[in-house]
């Protein structure tokens, strides 16, 4: 399995790690890849490849995935948790994934809770972009406790993603979105 992960240092560092455990093949892009420690590095040289790069920066951004995507020959996953700012580069990695000819590759979208409600986000440049076949949502909802709400830890975050993604789930939400007057 070759996967793309984009943000895979912070709070899906668990997720990463779990995908390495099960000997995937993974181009993480980050702004720090240096946040796993030697052991880490040394013992899976062979299956990861770290990238530092701005993904508000398109041109560099879709420059450093075209050239893994090349030697890899495609990638069969990409989990992608990109900041709405970055909205160019993510269309672009979007048309990238679903224009390679060597394989299909399944797409891991993570949003904020903001997702579940449509007609708060615009996501027309999005939309025509994906394939619905290969797409698959993961809404970062909230928890309540003790009548309280509070934003997801990282660990609940990667265990939600490996869950959608070992499950091939369409639209998975992490923890609750309802009722939304309680979101933190």
């Amino acid at each position: 399995m070759k996967s793309l992960i984009i943000g895979g240092t912070g709070m899906l560092k668990a997720a990463t790690q779990h995908f390495l455990d099960q000997n995937h093949q993974l181009a993480i892009l980050a702004r720090n890849p240096m946040i796993f420690d030697e052991r880490t590095l040394s013992n899976k040289a062979n299956q990861l490849r770290l990238i530092s790069i701005n993904y508000a920066q398109t041109d560099n951004f879709i420059g450093a995935i075209q050239i893994v995507q090349k030697e890899w020959q495609g990638f069969d996953r990409a989990i992608i948790w990109m900041h709405n700012h970055a909205q160019a580069s993510l269309v672009a990695l979007l048309e990238l994934l679903n224009q390679q000819s060597q394989r299909t590759c399944d797409i891991y979208h993570l949003q904020g809770s903001a997702a579940y409600r449509p007609n708060r986000l615009d996501n027309s440049a999005i939309d025509a972009h994906i394939s619905k076949e290969n797409y698959h949502q993961v809404i970062l909802g909230f928890q309540i406790e003790d009548n309280c709400s509070r934003w997801l830890t990282h660990q609940e975050i990667s265990q939600g993603t490996i869950y959608a993604v070992e499950n091939k789930i369409k639209r998975h939400i992490i923890g609750t979105i309802e009722p939304w007057e309680k979101h933190p």
